[in-house]
């Protein structure tokens, strides 16, 4: 990768107007913004994938979309799930008055990764911790509060996108993927 992807990339992985979205937010404002923060990069990555989006990204739902990612090898099968339990969410808070951030809504997600998947949150979920000020640290991830806890999970979802878009513009341009 040239230096000018990694500022690229560090720079979407940061994108402020993400973070800021999830913290000003209510449960809904933050739940329907960060799905579609996240919709919005597995769209770039499809458009990546295929020589005419166009024609099929816009006639799929959230879940299909998703299943082409992974169908087209832009991202793994073992993602597929964790994606559409986002998007399920999203779903509730869509059709569903006073509906809120649960322990039980947003394990479900966290249940949805493959066990590298969740050792890679619990590596995120440390580093922020590290951060946290002395008495303000939690004793674990299974202790953060649910909206907390859902925040962690759509940062890693959205970053795990941002990735694979990379990843995938990286082999395009090295030959190993013509489109």
């Amino acid at each position: 990768m040239k230096e000018s992807d990694l500022v690229e990339l560090d720079k979407a992985l940061r994108e402020g107007e993400f973070l800021q979205a999830l913290e000003s937010e209510d449960d809904l404002g933050a739940v329907i913004r960060a799905h579609i923060h996240i919709e919005q990069h597995l769209i770039l990555l499809l458009e990546a994938l295929l020589r005419h989006p166009e024609h099929i990204i816009n006639n799929l739902n959230f879940a299909n979309r998703v299943r082409l990612a992974a169908s087209l090898g832009g991202i793994k099968s073992e993602f597929i799930e964790p994606l559409i339990a986002i998007g399920n969410i999203r779903n509730k808070f869509a059709h569903k008055l006073n509906t809120e951030l649960s322990a039980e809504l947003v394990n479900n997600i966290y249940e949805k990764y493959s066990f590298t998947g969740k050792e890679a949150i619990q590596r995120g979920f440390n580093m922020i911790n590290e951060r946290r000020p002395p008495g303000k640290k939690y004793s674990s991830f299974e202790t953060v509060e649910p909206r907390a806890k859902f925040d962690m999970l759509a940062t890693s979802t959205r970053a795990l996108l941002i990735m694979a878009r990379f990843q995938v513009n990286e082999l395009i341009a090295s030959g190993q993927i013509t489109i």
